[in-house]
């Protein structure tokens, strides 16, 4: 699920997601809570945080890991507990992880999320946006990268 929202392909993510988290048992309550949080991370990204509220407030986040508890922080747009989560060091988060989740991408805008970054890793925060590309896009860059390298037996 996480390819669909990195792709920005929200409305399937959305599909899946709703299948997902309506099934009656999941393997485990963490699959569980990443499907919820996944789910309301794809309505929080088309703005619809009415939506992302109401999945957030079907679930007791309160005993849960603090990675649950720091998704629905910024779900919630409430990073002041956001920076307080990621301050304490319990998620446990790598810089490589600020940079790819999308669960970070309004947050990261911020200069709170900036000083927080520097503050924890010693730097600071660079981002360059993941590419997800479809098979016809990788298709026609590997067909211009052959004409360039070897013009005169690429004919169309």
């Amino acid at each position: 699920m996480l390819r669909f929202t990195q792709a920005k392909k929200y409305e399937l993510a959305i599909s899946l997601l709703t299948f997902a988290t309506d099934l009656k048992k999941h393997s485990s309550l963490e699959i569980k809570y990443m499907l919820i949080i996944n789910k309301a991370l794809a309505y929080y990204l088309t703005e619809r945080q009415d939506e992302c509220e109401k999945i957030l407030n079907s679930e007791d986040w309160s005993a849960c890991a603090s990675i649950y508890k720091l998704a629905v922080a910024i779900l919630r747009n409430e990073y002041d507990q956001a920076v307080s989560i990621i301050k304490d060091g319990s998620t446990q988060l790598t810089n490589v992880e600020f940079g790819e989740w999308p669960l970070f991408t309004k947050f990261r805008e911020t200069q709170l999320f900036k000083d927080t970054y520097k503050e924890v890793y010693n730097k600071e925060f660079t981002y360059s946006e993941i590419r997800v590309m479809d098979f016809e896009d990788v298709l026609s860059e590997a067909l211009n990268i052959q004409k360039e390298l070897n013009p005169q037996k690429c004919t169309e």
